[in-house]
């Protein structure tokens, strides 16, 4: 029995969503329009509204007390917190503030003065913050500073009130006391008894706790609290800021984005998925065709070398091939579901070629009689040959028996038959025939194949007339034109005609294809025959194209360099932030040793990346020894960092400090970071980049995330922290995306440790190249001014972009530049590229230069005063630096072992202007002997550069004389 296929199942829910979320990403102008218009109402909110200032001022709250002084004596006996929040929020409060304000000359209203007033108490504490929100600062302050006082006198008056109200209660009991006692005394004087003497005496000692009741309110301290905290004017204004509601506008704008794709999607009744065409079609999806510039002239891709199509048709007739269905009856009608049917007649033409190229007797059936054309589009490869002995004999010149046929040659693939299509009077007469039934019938024949071309099926209903003869059915679409209600259509229609679909052939529509044709280089020339790539292609086995009928690697040549771009950006500008973060969440001392810490970890990471991941880039092929070195890199990493920041951790737990807490943070952490930084490279050298930029962007959300809910005075060791832990779930991730590519790979950790590793080499080259310049900072603070590394580390972060661009030209220029073949015009090239990165980053250092106070402080804090007067010298450097960087990359074209020596000669020089320039200037001196290094290590590079190109120029024109003078001579 012939299995039957089976369409995916309706509630595989995973499945269901990645392939809606693939056809949402589709809309693309929809989803850019959506955030531009989130972008523009982001400016519009933060440039539109007027501005609004706060000013906070902070009251702590202190009861009535007799002696603060006393032993046991406490200011909060008797407050409720909430209550006095109330209180502070009250009109009472409002109508006193208003009335001091407009003896200042500010008519304003309590109802609108207490309107903007915010009146919070920080957790475990007895102080009323006071936050007050107007037009201009100094409203903010001044109305701020009038609602706390106006608290206070209202506390203090409530106070004295309620002592004069107990008081007066005392005194009322205290008059009747008198007046018995008076008349007492009278008594006593005329001879009284006892009793009259003690009740005398019991009345004195009433009146004397009344009395020292009242000493006591009146010796009371009324003062209700104190304003710790004066409200100021603050410099800039509050909100979001012009960034964040970008960003919040260009979210928003990315869901309304999706939302408007979503509505798109449920409307469109286009094909927006395989899963949907094999859906509605009920058949497989046999293969889709990539896109490709064909030959002019040319229909038939198989016989072209090195064409992609070719090996898309030869999976297509594998695949077929080995299909039950197919295999019994060897006839199949190739048709499309409208429209015009030029894709169908190419699928025709190679499927045949393939079979061909397989061994098989292809018969090729052209039965559109429409409008012929398969024979034209064929030209030279087709020839005529003698008909059948049955043709001949009906001798009646109608299609097929008297339309002849032709033999088709495809170039190292053998030859097939074709039949081709004439116009005639009555096109079902001749498709019922009996020729055409004897045609068909060939197939019986062991090892032949008959493939019929057919009009689109919902055009004409010709391909029905042939369904009862050629019962398998092949549908070539375009999967952005064909609708699934077509889908549908035809598979009731040849189900209904005793046929069955044996699947579907995608080709990309004519616009894209043309569009791929003017982005495509002119063709290379064939090769001859003969050639061993072209022998080796003949013999290539068919099985890997069965495993994957699409044709397509896991990820694209353009895609894959798209992903490394956006990865490392996504890297680069997750420390950038981070460093953005805490110079804004710390002071300016506490920055300096975060920085220092921050930069002990760049070092470490430079070192890991140059022992493990520089080798491990540098491994070819997708076999197991690359997998298996890749899971060996990442878990020697783990373990080497577990053990450097073990290590770390116990020297730091005995030494003191601010600045020991946080680097005994980083050696608790330290595997987790650095962990992650290994399956990057790991990622890259399986050919998966875009699963390092997923793991590196779920970072980069997390980081942000912990960072940006932490208080403003947060300790560097904290921080270190949370930074470091933030990075476990992309960790996490990353290591069960490996571990599922690189499952069953052997795990070799000695090789790692042997001498003469290549990581050697790059940790030796890496150490005199940048971690020199960078320890030697952290050397100048620990022993100078450690501000030191907190100022130089907020300039250099400002200048993250460019060193993004920097690495990006390291890591992709070299193949870019060898592709220019003249060596002189590709020198030329760096060149040009060095000065155009040099204008960049002076571009850059202007941009900033310009950039208001306010601004600056939003993203660097406290360290942005000290980091605006290092950025002519920053500036200065990152324009020598990008000078340098693009020699470094001339050299290494030229001479790739001439520039060790460059870099251990002018790390050190640059070490010693720092050194130099410190003592000379300060800081800024520093950053300028920092310049100057980088300065005379371009200029060096470029001298080697130019005298290597001299050497090279030289032995070519001495070979060039002398084959002269011999071709003179002969």
């Amino acid at each position: 029995m012939t299995p039957q296929h089976r369409a995916p199942d309706d509630h595989d829910e995973p499945a269901l969503l990645r392939d809606q979320f693939r056809q949402l990403l589709r809309y693309r102008s929809l989803l850019a329009v959506g955030v531009v218009i989130g972008l523009l109402g982001g400016g519009y909110l933060a440039l539109g509204g007027e501005d609004t200032y706060t000013a906070t001022g902070e009251v702590l709250v202190r009861s009535a007390i007799s002696d603060p002084f006393a032993a046991g004596s406490t200011a909060d006996k008797g407050i409720n917190i909430g209550s006095e929040r109330q209180t502070a929020i009250s009109d009472t409060v409002g109508t006193l503030a208003a009335g001091t304000l407009l003896k200042e000359g500010d008519d304003v209203t309590a109802r609108k003065l207490l309107a903007g007033l915010q009146v919070t108490n920080p957790p475990n504490t007895l102080t009323l913050r006071f936050s007050y929100t107007g037009a201009t600062p100094e409203q903010s302050r001044a109305r701020a500073e009038a609602l706390a006082e106006a608290y206070l006198a209202h506390r203090k008056a409530r106070t004295e009130e309620s002592i004069e109200n107990m008081a007066g209660g005392y005194r009322a009991q205290l008059k009747p006391l008198e007046e018995k006692r008076d008349q007492l005394e009278e008594q006593s004087g005329t001879g009284a008894a006892d009793d009259v003497t003690s009740a005398r005496a019991n009345i004195i000692v009433s009146i004397s706790e009344l009395s020292r009741k009242i000493s006591e309110l009146g010796a009371l301290d009324t003062t209700p609290g104190y304003l710790n905290k004066k409200p100021v004017a603050p410099a800039s204004p509050t909100g979001p800021g012009l960034p964040l509601l970008l960003g919040l506008g260009g979210v928003v704008g990315l869901a309304l984005g999706l939302l408007l794709s979503w509505v798109r999607l449920v409307f469109d009744p286009a094909v927006r998925s395989d899963r949907e065409l094999v859906r509605s079609l009920g058949a497989p999806l046999l293969g889709t065709l990539p896109r490709e510039r064909a030959a002019a002239g040319s229909l038939l891709a198989i016989g072209r070398g090195s064409s992609r199509l070719a090996e898309e048709y030869r999976a297509v007739a594998f695949r077929l091939a080995y299909d039950p269905s197919f295999a019994e009856s060897r006839r199949l009608l190739v048709t499309a579901p409208r429209g015009d049917s030029t894709a169908a007649a190419a699928a025709a033409a190679n499927l045949a070629a393939a079979f061909a190229e397989m061994g098989r007797d292809v018969l090729l059936v052209e039965a559109d009689l429409r409008t012929p054309s398969l024979a034209r589009d064929l030209g030279s490869a087709g020839h005529e040959v003698r008909p059948p002995r049955w043709a001949a004999e009906e001798g009646d010149g109608s299609w097929p028996g008297g339309g002849g046929r032709t033999n088709v040659d495809v170039p190292g693939s053998g030859a097939f038959a074709l039949i081709p299509g004439t116009t005639v009077d009555n096109v079902p007469r001749a498709l019922t025939s009996p020729s055409v039934g004897r045609i068909v019938a060939e197939a019986d024949r062991s090892g032949n194949v008959v493939i019929v071309l057919a009009p689109p099926v919902l055009s004409y209903a010709d391909a029905v007339a042939l369904v009862d003869r050629v019962d398998g059915v092949m549908i070539v679409c375009d999967p952005r034109e064909v609708h699934r209600s077509d889908l549908e259509r035809i598979r009731e229609i040849i189900g209904a005609s005793g046929g069955s679909v044996l699947g579907a052939l995608l080709h990309p529509g004519r616009g894209r294809l043309r569009r791929a044709e003017r982005r495509a280089k002119p063709a290379r020339p064939h090769r001859r025959a003969g050639h061993p790539r072209d022998h080796r292609r003949s013999h290539r086995d068919p099985r890997p194209a069965l495993l994957h009928p699409a044709g397509r690697p896991p990820v694209r040549a353009r895609t894959a360099v798209l992903c490394s771009v956006a990865d490392q950006g996504v890297a680069a500008l997750t420390n950038i932030l981070v460093l953005v973060a805490a110079a804004r969440l710390s002071t300016l001392a506490d920055f300096a040793r975060f920085s220092a810490v921050y930069l002990v970890f760049t070092v470490l990471l430079g070192v890991s990346g140059a022992y493990t991941g520089q080798p491990l880039v540098l491994k070819r092929g997708a076999g197991e020894e690359t997998r298996g070195a890749c899971r060996s890199a990442v878990a020697f990493t783990v373990l080497a960092s577990a053990v450097i920041g073990a290590l770390l951790a116990a020297v730091c737990v005995l030494v003191p400090g601010d600045t020991a807490r946080a680097l005994l943070m980083l050696g608790l952490v330290l595997p987790v970071v650095l962990g992650q930084d290994a399956v990057r490279y790991a990622f890259a050298t399986l050919q998966q980049p875009h699963l390092a930029l997923t793991g590196d962007l779920l970072r980069l959300g997390c980081v942000l995330g912990a960072l940006s809910v932490q208080d403003y005075g947060a300790s560097p060791a904290r921080l270190i922290a949370v930074w470091g832990l933030s990075a476990l779930p992309a960790l996490l991730l990353s290591a069960a995306l490996l571990h599922r590519a690189t499952a069953g790979s052997p795990l070799r950790l000695r090789p790692l440790l042997r001498r003469g590793h290549l990581g050697q080499r790059f940790t030796v080259e890496f150490g005199v190249g940048n971690a020199t310049g960078q320890l030697s900072v952290l050397g100048l603070g620990a022993v100078g001014n450690p501000l030191l590394v907190g100022a130089l580390r907020g300039a250099t972060t400002l200048f993250g972009p460019l060193n993004v661009l920097y690495t990006s030209a390291t890591s992709f220029g070299p193949p870019m530049l060898g592709r220019i073949t003249d060596e002189r015009h590709r020198i030329r090239a760096t060149a040009a590229l060095a000065a155009v990165l040099a204008g960049i980053a002076a571009l850059w250092a202007t941009v900033l230069a310009l950039l208001p106070d306010s601004a600056g402080r939003q993203l660097l804090g406290d360290t942005w005063p000290v980091a605006v007067d290092l950025l002519p010298a920053t500036g200065s450097q990152y324009a020598a630096m990008a000078v340098g960087t693009c020699g470094l990359l001339a050299l290494r074209m030229l001479d790739p072992r001439t520039t060790l020596a460059i870099q251990v000669v002018f790390s050190l020089t640059a070490v010693a202007f720092l050194a130099g320039g410190y003592v000379v200037g300060g800081v800024p001196g520093a950053a300028w002997g920092l310049f100057l290094g980088s300065l005379c290590k371009a200029a060096a590079t470029w001298i080697r550069v130019a005298r290597l190109r001299r050497r090279t120029v030289a032995p070519d024109r001495t070979v060039a004389v002398a084959e002269d003078t011999v071709g003179g001579r002969a």
